[in-house]
């Protein structure tokens, strides 16, 4: 297991400030340089991939996000009307929060 971590485990994910989501993400792979999730039924990006990953530079490190779904014209609409760029990036900085505590915690 990575970080505690393994393939089928399932991640919780709950928000409840603007619009409340109690969900999950299921982990479908872990290398050294990256993990894969697959959203399940009542994710709002269902059905979704997504896969953080690392390398190193010589200067730092290179992190990357790849989303693999559809974005459901709703949450668009919202995303527009509650700032835009602002907003998706408060999302994914409150989803990559909470794996980093997913994987303080199994540790």
């Amino acid at each position: 297991a990575f970080l505690g971590m393994a393939p089928g485990a399932t991640i919780p994910i709950r928000l409840g400030r603007i619009v409340t989501l109690d969900t999950a993400v299921r982990i479908q792979a872990l290398s050294q340089e990256s993990m894969t999730f697959a959203t399940i039924p009542g994710h709002i990006l269902y059905p979704a991939s997504i896969t953080f990953s690392a390398s190193n530079l010589s200067y730092g490190v290179r992190f990357n996000i790849d989303l693999k779904g559809t974005f459901p014209s709703w949450l668009s609409r919202l995303e527009f009307e509650l700032g835009g760029n602002a907003f998706e990036d408060a999302q994914w900085n409150h989803f990559l929060g909470q794996v980093v505590g997913f994987c303080k915690a199994g540790s």
